[in-house]
């Protein structure tokens, strides 16, 4: 699970970086084009949001991996032990719902916008739709092996 989880997170930061880099990219040549050359080019803001939009659902799943999603220190900080990993079980499988509803409807939304396609560009819609099922995919997945990694350190503080 370590090596997939590993992979998966390569990935996704490859992809992420692409994303930023794209984003900034594209805004500049948009701010250029319009400012600059007063010729508006439509195709940027469509991209932009494609971009951002890819970034905001990898982004989660990545939170969900690294822990970074926001947490109310006043509840979680007065658990030790058991009532911890409770906790911290309870929060993952609300996330994983929340993925898994998510992972849902990204699907059925995906299906029923098939064969169209952006504003602006030729491209198919989906090229954006299909970030909320995936990055669900991964958030889910990355759920499931911090649940698993929430039980291997309470046997391992239960033991010290």
């Amino acid at each position: 699970m370590e090596k997939v989880s590993a992979f998966m997170t390569k990935v996704i930061n490859f992809l992420l970086i692409v994303f930023v880099s794209l984003l900034v990219a594209v805004t500049f040549i948009q701010v250029l084009c319009r400012f600059v050359f007063k010729i508006p080019v439509s195709w940027t803001e469509e991209l932009v949001r494609m971009n951002f939009v890819w970034l905001i659902f990898l982004g989660a799943a990545i939170a969900v991996k690294e822990k970074s999603h926001l947490v109310m220190d006043v509840f979680t900080g007065n658990f030790k032990g058991k009532g911890k990993l409770i906790l911290n079980v309870a929060i993952l499988l609300m996330i994983i719902a929340i993925f898994a509803v998510l992972f849902v409807s990204g699907t059925q939304y995906c299906l029923r916008s098939v064969g169209k396609s952006a504003v602006t560009m030729p491209i198919p819609a989906n090229c954006v739709y299909i970030s909320a099922p995936v990055a669900s995919l991964a958030a889910i997945f990355f759920a499931i092996e911090r649940i698993r990694n929430e039980f291997a350190e309470y046997k391992e503080g239960k033991a010290k």
